[in-house]
């Protein structure tokens, strides 16, 4: 796990690992199980957000924590999404972009102050960022040339070049404290969120209360408790009344929970099988990994899987239709999807067609087709410790058998697919309630890059699109951008296009709550392993 963490950006990361251990097992109690300690539905919650909810190096935000979609209950932003997907004032009252369009100067707050009761300045965001650009964990933020703070209220940020996305980074990165800030601050976080944290017992649970100094709407519940359980404990815990909240996995989503209500909300989370592009031998790696697939390498065998696979029985079977179907990155609820994209699956006949018209015969009569001697066969990894991403993997399988593609299903542990990813289509989950995501997958720049465009996708006409989006100052100007890196008319990394992934269904997020609960009104979800939902922890209340 350290090694996988040190390779990815915390914006990904987080997303790329959400479902990795959802389906079984989770963080370890050791054999005990938290001593709770509150009265049922006064002013506090008991919580259950998933096993990955405890992060593994803790609470800093330059380390990675909340760096997804910026949900964290001890720190404050500069800036936010709201539950509509636009950026709002946070620490930040108001910002301007320069005219040059790399210049930004962000106002404080004249009366934000950490939980200690330090005032917030600008040097704080100054080191903060700093910080954040030295570890590398906060995708976006590399793309910053100088900070500086020319007073306690005032940051300026020069970028390197336009950045249409540098705002949604901003969003993501909780700001800390300069002074007294050490390394284990990720078990002692000092923010300015709604919350501080009191007590975190590892393994077990944190304790956090009210954060009298916040400069927002105080929350009505005064003490959160966060338990960090198994699956299976978590369940029980639910069953028997312990859990205000409970995260509810798709594997127990059947179990029925007394005295607790359901709430199912969409995703921008996106299941996918990555499909390396280039054969092997054109492209060599420093590290000696091997790079590239003879089968998956053909245009034909990627759109044939896109066209042929049926989406609507992969939410059925391995989400027990706690989904959707997902036929690219770009979720159909994003201003920057492109509509012209859309395509029909689950048509076997026009798969063979595919792949017949590219050369592709079963010669042999054994049902897989051949070219040049070469089957269509390859191996389709799987994380062994999730079980969703095996049973996407066996269903895939499935179908492509159908129309002449032989696939064959192999659980590794992640150590494994580290080393095999650039060469062997493998199972990931992605997404983002921002366009940030279509460069790291499918930009040139990014390939091989961690778990950024494994696939060693590379169209240079995607480039100029992505590079264009990035650099515009109009952000509707960007979605246009962004909508001709999908297809453009002529090329596109889409099925349209270049097919250059194989993407699949994407997973409802399911909570369930005590009665009495008001969890206000939720947004859009995305992977943050259960944070995500307490975007609004200020509007929560009992009734």
């Amino acid at each position: 796990m350290k090694k996988r963490l040190a390779a990815l950006t915390a914006a990904v990361l987080t997303t790329v690992m959400m479902l990795t251990g959802c389906q079984q097992g989770g963080a370890s109690t050791d054999g005990q199980s938290p001593t709770i300690q509150r009265t049922h539905g006064s002013d506090e919650a008991v919580m259950y957000l998933g096993p990955l909810a405890e992060p593994e190096m803790g609470f800093d935000p330059t380390l990675g924590w909340a760096n997804v979609d910026g949900v964290s209950i001890f720190h404050s932003n500069l800036v936010h999404l709201d539950q509509d997907m636009k950026i709002q004032p946070d620490l930040a009252t108001s910002w301007e972009l320069a005219s040059d369009g790399i210049t930004y100067s962000f106002t404080l707050h004249p009366e934000a102050r950490f939980s200690d009761g330090s005032p917030i300045t600008g040097n704080d965001v100054k080191f903060t960022y700093e910080k954040s650009i030295e570890r590398g964990y906060v995708g976006g933020i590399d793309t910053i040339e100088s900070i500086e703070a020319p007073d306690d209220h005032t940051v300026v940020m020069r970028l390197k070049d336009p950045n249409s996305l540098f705002i949604y980074a901003v969003a993501r990165l909780g700001i800390i404290p300069e002074s007294g800030y050490s390394d284990d601050y990720g078990s002692k976080p000092v923010g300015s969120g709604p919350y501080r944290l009191i007590q975190w017992d590892k393994g077990q649970q944190l304790i956090a209360e009210v954060n009298e100094h916040y400069f927002g709407q105080p929350p009505s519940l005064k003490k959160l408790t966060v338990l960090f359980l198994s699956e299976e404990t978590a369940l029980e815990f639910a069953k028997s009344g312990k859990l205000d909240l409970y995260s509810t996995p798709i594997i127990f989503s059947g179990e029925q929970v007394p005295n607790m209500r359901t709430l199912e909300l969409s995703s921008a989370d996106r299941l996918h099988i990555s499909l390396p592009n280039t054969a092997p031998g054109e492209t060599t790696r420093e590290d000696g990994l091997p790079v590239g697939n003879a089968v998956t390498s053909d245009l034909a065998i990627r759109k044939a899987l896109n066209v042929g696979i049926n989406r609507q029985e992969i939410v059925q079977g391995v989400l027990g239709d706690h989904g959707r179907p997902a036929f690219e990155l770009v979720s159909e609820d994003m201003p920057w999807w492109n509509p012209e994209t859309a395509f029909t699956d689950s048509d076997t006949e026009k798969a063979q067609q595919i792949l017949a018209e590219a050369g592709w015969q079963d010669t042999n009569g054994d049902g897989i087709v051949e070219k040049d001697s070469v089957p269509a066969e390859f191996d389709l990894l799987a994380a062994a410790d999730n079980k969703t991403y095996q049973a996407l993997a066996m269903v895939v399988a499935q179908q492509a058998k159908k129309f002449g593609i032989n696939i064959n299903v192999s659980a590794k542990s992640w150590d494994e697919i580290d080393k095999l990813m650039y060469a062997n289509p493998f199972v990931l989950l992605w997404g983002s309630r921002d366009p940030i995501n279509v460069e790291f997958l499918y930009h040139s720049t990014k390939a091989g890059m961690g778990y950024h465009n494994t696939s060693y996708y590379s169209n240079e006409t995607v480039d100029q699109h992505i590079h264009d989006a990035l650099t515009v100052l109009d952000p509707q100007q960007a979605y246009e951008h962004w909508k001709k890196a999908q297809w453009d008319g002529s090329a596109g990394f889409t099925v349209k296009g270049d097919a250059s992934l194989l993407w699949a269904a994407s997973p409802n997020h399911i909570y369930r709550f005590g009665a009495g609960l008001d969890v206000g009104r939720q947004e859009l979800q995305s992977g943050s392993m259960g944070w995500a939902l307490l975007h609004n922890i200020t509007e929560w209340r009992w009734e």
